[in-house]
């Protein structure tokens, strides 16, 4: 990852809190859920399995909503926009 794309997702991560302590940033993006942009690129939607969660772990991030779960985590947007991960 180039430096000039670590500092703006540092800056994103600066005064937040992540009980996972961002784990999804590790490994390249490795550990991502599956998430795509809806709603005009408002909301994003991402999938039921998360690899970075162990089994019976949440994330604080996750926001349930019928048989899906959308994704409040301004780090993960920011990863999904600008590496289409």
């Amino acid at each position: 990852m180039e430096q000039e794309q670590r500092a703006k997702l540092e800056k994103l991560m600066n005064g937040r809190r992540c009980e996972k302590n961002f784990h999804c940033m590790q490994d390249g993006f490795k550990e991502l859920c599956k998430a795509k942009f809806i709603a005009s690129g408002k909301l994003v939607e991402c999938g039921s399995e998360c690899p970075s969660l162990e089994e019976g772990e949440s994330c604080e991030f996750r926001m349930p909503f019928g048989d899906t779960y959308y994704c409040k985590c301004p780090v993960r947007k920011h990863i999904l926009k600008e590496h289409n991960r």
